[in-house]
């Protein structure tokens, strides 16, 4: 096949849009328009540079299996495998950010960060799903919503001790609690020799009856006159036996049937009602 040239392609001359030249080999199958033309030149010439300074409109980018997408020398999404894709940057961690709302200077914005990132919390770097907001922006809430079940291979541990709650009073509870083994709640244990009156401010506890003592009252913040108030003798005494519990405002009371022989050893588990 003859040389072609692009009419009046000298140099100091802009092509015009319609010229083309017509070709014999690939890029072009055998039955396609087989013809250059300068759009065809431009976005050949942009594609072998794989940088683009500004912004520049494809009908579809297709890579390699082994070629990246990089922003400078920082950020690469690549594929790891059939199927998967990852941002990835050798030693260098990575996140994403995916905003519900922001304005053009980044200052007011909620956003969700996802990725592995190191913060000033204590715990170093971790993979985290983060919730955040700055200036107007609006705190979200996150809802996980599953079809059927959530698995969890690892521990679930909140971040800042007794912080947290899981349910809501009255609303919004789990259904039913179900344990293999057991469960441990924080509480008081009395040393012996400690007798009568105390302050325990937590759910489960123990005090002492002095010998000869009838009754021992407990001040405790979480304790109302509706609270459910379980006790039991610790203590294999003679005469001491529990005859009832009778909750207030802030203190309840522990009786017994007949004074206690010796010092004895009492536990308590505090359920409010909801």
């Amino acid at each position: 096949m003859a040389d072609s040239t692009i009419h009046g392609l000298t140099d100091g001359v802009t092509a015009n849009a319609t010229d083309e030249i017509p070709v014999a080999r690939s890029p072009f199958a055998a039955g396609d328009d087989r013809r250059i033309t300068p759009a065809y030149i431009k976005d050949y010439m942009l594609a072998l540079a794989n940088t683009w300074a500004n912004t520049q409109t494809f009908a579809n980018v297709v890579l390699g299996s082994t070629s990246t997408l990089a922003w400078s020398t920082d950020l690469f999404h690549a594929r790891d495998a059939a199927g998967i894709s990852a941002q990835r940057n050798l030693a260098n961690s990575q996140a994403h950010r995916i905003y519900a709302e922001t304005d053009a200077g980044l200052a007011n914005y909620a956003r969700t960060l996802i990725g592995y990132v190191d913060t000033s919390d204590g715990i170093g770097l971790a993979f985290r799903v983060n919730e955040q907001a700055a200036g107007t922006g609006t705190r979200y809430q996150m809802v996980i919503e599953p079809f059927t079940t959530v698995y969890m291979k690892g521990n679930l541990e909140f971040f800042a001790d007794s912080t947290r709650n899981i349910g809501g009073a009255g609303s919004n509870r789990p259904q039913d609690l179900f344990l293999g083994r057991s469960f441990a709640i924080e509480a008081t244990v009395t040393a012996g020799g400690t007798t009568g009156a105390q302050t325990i401010n937590k759910a489960a506890g123990t005090v002492n009856f002095a010998a000869t003592a009838t009754a021992l009252t407990v001040t405790n913040s979480l304790v109302t006159a509706n609270s459910l108030i379980f006790c039991e003798l610790r203590t294999n005494d003679a005469t001491a036996r529990i005859a009832n519990v009778v909750p207030g405002s802030g203190t309840f009371t522990i009786n017994l049937t007949a004074a206690a022989t010796a010092e004895t050893s009492c536990g308590f588990f505090v359920v409010q009602p909801d």
